[in-house]
C-alpha cells in the first residue's frame, strides 16, 4: 500500500503532509508552491486542472500525473482524448465517479491513474479487500485486453 496526502492547497500542508510521511499528494487545484515542495522531496504531485492551460502549466512546474478534476465525471471517459490527442504524453489521472462498474471504461480510455474514494475507504476491512482485489482484476483483465 502506498499511502499520500489529498486536497492539498497550499505549501505548508504540502511540507506537513511529507513530513508525516506521505508517498504522494493530490489537490483539487494547481499551486506552484505545492509543486516547488513535492519537487524538492521528490514526491509524487498530481495536481487538480481543468483546461489545457493548466494542465500544461502543471507539467512545467514538475507534476507527475495531472488530475482531470472535476470535470472526469462530467465528460467521461472520452475526457481522456480531449488532454491526450495534442498531448499523447501527458500523464492522466482520473478522479471522481470512478467506481467498480465503469473502471474499465476509464482503462480503455487510456488514463493512467484512476481516483477512487467510496470502494476503498467504506465499509468493513472484508469488503475493502474485496474491492480492491476487484479493482485490481479489473485493471488486470482489461489491460490484458486492449
Amino acid at each position: 500500500m502506498i499511502v499520500g496526502a489529498g486536497t492539498v492547497m497550499e505549501a505548508a500542508t504540502a511540507r506537513m503532509a511529507v513530513m508525516s510521511g506521505a508517498q504522494f499528494v493530490v489537490a483539487n487545484m494547481m499551486s506552484d508552491e505545492v509543486a516547488t515542495i513535492c519537487n524538492l522531496y521528490q514526491i509524487p504531485y498530481a495536481p487538480g486542472c481543468t483546461t489545457m492551460t493548466e494542465a500544461n502549466h502543471a507539467l512545467s512546474i514538475g507534476a507527475s500525473f495531472v488530475k482531470c478534476f472535476p470535470i472526469s465525471n462530467t465528460y467521461g471517459p472520452q475526457l481522456v482524448g480531449l488532454f491526450k490527442t495534442p498531448t499523447p504524453w501527458m500523464p492522466l489521472m482520473i478522479s471522481g465517479g470512478i467506481n467498480l462498474d465503469n473502471l474499465a471504461d476509464w482503462v480503455r480510455s487510456g488514463a493512467e491513474c484512476y481516483g477512487m474514494g467510496s470502494p476503498l475507504t467504506k465499509g468493513t476491512a472484508g469488503e475493502i479487500a474485496s474491492n480492491a482485489a476487484q479493482v485490481r482484476k479489473i485493471i488486470d483483465e482489461t489491460r490484458a485486453s486492449m
